[in-house]
């Protein structure tokens, strides 16, 4: 638990779910056990429970049954029956002298325990609701975009774990939850009894998901604030049907019958629905992605009403519970700019896979607030783009691809794939045939190297002998890496086959074990690489090696870098996004000299080294 949880009554809600815990408790049950022993004072001084007017009455299995009974639930989601190293009674006289000692010392006002799922599950326990917890701070920040004032209409769907919810309703704006049929509302139910506030429970509307027609104002919600399961297929999300079915006061033209998963589809479902803001947690697939994501940003910004994607925010990992999946938000307005797009990347991620934290870790969203306040500007943080940009740029809004973009580039620059002779070449698809062919791999460990690539590979595959030729790498066709650890370069030697090897370059003959091995040094790219054909009349391959090993290129490449937990690039946005200087043949003959250099130092250097290594194995 973060130092910014500890609280009094955090500390007794710490207490609470050790008690069950060790009790035999399930998850589910821990979590509601805690939460209804704090929210126990309330009812109990409210006497919002049939002949319960004191804390002392929660001792009594009536109270525990009037409790269910009031948040509509079952019997069993709160006794502790299944307990075997206490009685229950024993148990129950332990949480009341808990919740006791808080009330005599600290009252029963400002707990602030609106996200006790996220407290429970960064103390490692896992929790079988099906959804996730979320970073205060996210939470925060989703609410602060939504921009709900008193009198709005905010739908909030999926929120089983009610941190949306109870920020939601302190905004002063009417709330309506809405669930599938049979699913627990009680952490929702029993955090807004915890709020103890009179007016905020007049404004929040529970209903199940058949019934949100009927519960919705007319004209729809004048917002929605949704955090949709991430990454699961539609068919699997129960409440679909009857979310389908709710009246659109727009159209875009895609329908959620096109979607089949969870992101995008939650986006075409609820967004026709509400009149003016949505906020919308997302992964950051549903930015870059092609097929159905892509189908649903085209919609977004170039639909009959026009561009209605006003902010996206990426966001660091980590504010998921039990999970490092990074997240984003998209905040979507029916009155948004129709020409752009603001983007902030707060998420850090840089082409070799690490963090660089722009806010800290966390999200600073003071100072987020403070950027849209004051119009404030962050270099490589916030940028406004044009929605002609995006369309540019295949769609994208990821808001890296704008914000680390290389500007000012000097001298005269051609895209990357003008320079290329033919497409790039791929890692072809492995074959278990037993007369398949054996040949290397050519990929990341071999990289960044000044030397040519002739030898040393450490991996081979099996592939048909007659798709040899399509993907076999010749002499100065040049490897990158594009998948994981992004940017590093290769070229291969003149060691290698032109094309259709020779017999005993490769192992042609099935067999086991070292009888596969190749038996030559002819290679493919391998899965974490792709090889770009140079068109030598335009470019030199050693200039090309040069120019993709220099910060100029790094710099570029940190704009294209997508991927949530994997990073890659896409070899389209590759060889479109990355400018290359073209000087004439002659000065890049000339910088080609560097590059012989290069290579002859980086072997004088391996040779110090070894003799190193050989008299350091040798001494005493």
């Amino acid at each position: 638990m973060s130092t910014k949880s500890l609280t009094p009554a955090t500390r007794a809600f710490s207490q609470l779910l050790n008690l069950a815990h060790a009790n035999g408790a399930m998850p589910a049950n821990s979590l509601q056990f805690a939460l209804a022993w704090l929210a126990a004072p309330t009812l109990a001084s409210a006497q919002r429970l049939e002949g319960v007017g004191r804390l002392q009455d929660f001792l009594l299995p009536a109270t525990w049954r009037a409790l269910a009974a009031y948040l509509g639930e079952s019997e069993q989601s709160f006794p502790l029956g299944y307990v075997h190293s206490k009685s229950v009674e024993s148990i129950y006289a332990e949480a009341l002298s808990i919740v006791s000692g808080l009330v005599s010392e600290h009252g029963v006002k400002g707990w602030e325990l609106m996200d006790a799922a996220w407290i429970y599950s960064g103390q490692s326990r896992s929790s079988d609701y099906g959804f996730w917890a979320f970073d205060p701070e996210l939470c925060d920040l989703a609410v602060s975009r939504l921009g709900a004032r008193s009198g709005d209409e905010v739908w909030i769907p999926f929120d089983r774990v009610g941190q949306l919810t109870i920020r939601a309703i302190r905004t002063g704006a009417k709330v309506i939850v809405s669930y599938e049929k049979g699913q627990s509302q009680a952490l929702v139910r029993l955090l807004l009894e915890i709020e103890d506030n009179p007016q905020a429970r007049e404004r929040i509307t529970f209903c199940e998901a058949d019934q949100i027609a009927d519960k919705l104002p007319s004209g729809g919600p004048s917002h929605c604030l949704v955090a949709a399961p991430i990454g699961v297929r539609v068919d699997q999300i129960r409440v679909r049907s009857e979310l389908e079915q709710v009246s659109t006061c727009r159209q875009l033209p895609v329908a959620p019958s096109d979607f089949n998963r969870s992101d995008p589809w939650a986006v075409a479902t609820i967004w026709p629905t509400v009149r003016e803001c949505g906020v919308f947690l997302v992964p950051p697939s549903l930015l870059f992605g092609l097929g159905q994501e892509l189908r649903l940003r085209q919609a977004l910004m170039f639909g009959r009403d026009g561009n209605q994607v006003s902010q996206v925010y990426a966001l660091p990992t980590g504010l998921l519970s039990n999970t490092n999946l990074a997240t984003s938000l998209l905040v979507l307005h029916a009155h948004t700019d129709p020409l752009s797009v603001r983007m902030i990347d707060v998420a850090g991620q840089t082409i070799d896979g690490q963090q660089r934290y722009r806010f800290g870790r966390d999200i600073d969203v003071a100072k987020i607030e403070s950027i849209f306040e004051h119009d404030e500007t962050l270099p490589a943080i916030d940028v406004t783009v044009t929605t002609r940009e995006c369309a540019d740029a295949d769609y994208s809004l990821m808001p890296s691809r704008y914000t680390r973009r290389a500007t000012h580039l000097a001298g005269e620059r051609r895209p990357l794939g003008e320079l290329l002779a033919a497409d790039v070449l791929r890692s072809p698809v492995s074959s278990k045939d037993s007369f398949a062919t054996s040949i290397w791999e050519a990929g990341i460990p071999l990289l960044d190297r000044w030397r040519p690539i002739e030898g040393g590979y450490e991996k081979w595959m099996r592939i048909p002998p007659r798709r040899v030729a399509d993907f076999q790498l010749q002499a100065d066709d040049i490897v990158i890496s594009v998948k994981g650890t992004l940017g590093k370069v290769g070229i291969i030697g003149h060691g290698q086959t032109a094309s259709n090897p020779e017999p005993q370059d490769l192992n042609v003959i099935g067999g086991e074990g070292d009888d596969r091995i190749p038996k030559g040094s002819a290679c493919v790219p391998s899965s974490s690489c792709i090889a770009l054909r140079v068109n030598s009349s335009k470019i030199l391959p050693k200039f090309l090696l040069l120019y993709l090993r220099s910060d100029d290129f790094k710099r570029q490449l940190e704009a294209l870098r997508v991927g949530a937990v994997i990073a890659h690039i896409t070899p389209a946005s590759l060889l479109s996004g990355i400018m290359v200087p073209v000087p004439s043949l002659a000065e890049q003959a000339k910088m080609v000299e560097q590059y012989e250099e290069l290579k002859r130092l980086e072997e004088e250097v391996e040779e110090i080294q070894t003799r190193m290594r050989e008299i350091h194995a040798g001494l005493f």
